[in-house]
């Protein structure tokens, strides 16, 4: 029964994708962030590339990466773990420029669930908070200690 109930309990963790950049090393989140997320689900990481240029007319490319790495995850552990993406400075703005696009948004799995995104300036986030979808979750952190600016559930 314990085995049973350990088993259920792990298909039921989520899945936090986050995107890393090739040139960093030991990953985009720091050993203290990924053991808190460990702690509480699966983490699954992304290659993030390019120098993100998130101007409406150049953000596709990086808004695609951040889509197909969530689709990647789903695809990995199961469609039906509540799935998280986490960014960290550019890979989280991107992330919540791509909730805040339909034509991106639409390309999450079913299995999204929100956002947790560090070391993004607030008066980056601030204007697409008010542009996330009915239902969307945000839980943003800004600064070198990791205040928290912002958690919204439109």
């Amino acid at each position: 029964a314990a085995a049973a109930e350990a088993a259920a309990a792990a298909a039921a963790a989520p899945v936090f994708a986050y995107g890393r950049a090739p040139s960093t090393r030991g990953g985009a989140l720091s050993r203290g962030v990924e053991g808190l997320l460990e702690a509480r689900g699966s983490l699954h990481e992304f290659e993030f590339s390019g120098a993100p240029d998130l101007t409406p007319s150049r953000e596709d490319p990086f808004l695609q990466q951040v889509v197909n790495g969530a689709s990647h995850a789903a695809a990995c552990f199961g469609p039906g773990r509540p799935l998280y993406l986490v960014g960290h400075s550019a890979g989280a703005r991107a992330a919540l420029h791509a909730l805040c696009r339909p034509d991106m948004r639409s390309q999450l799995p079913r299995s999204f669930t929100g956002l947790v995104a560090f070391a993004v300036p607030p008066a980056h986030a601030a204007p697409k908070l008010g542009e996330l979808p009915p239902g969307d979750r945000a839980l943003l952190f800004a600064g070198a200690r990791g205040g928290a600016v912002a958690a919204t559930e439109a």
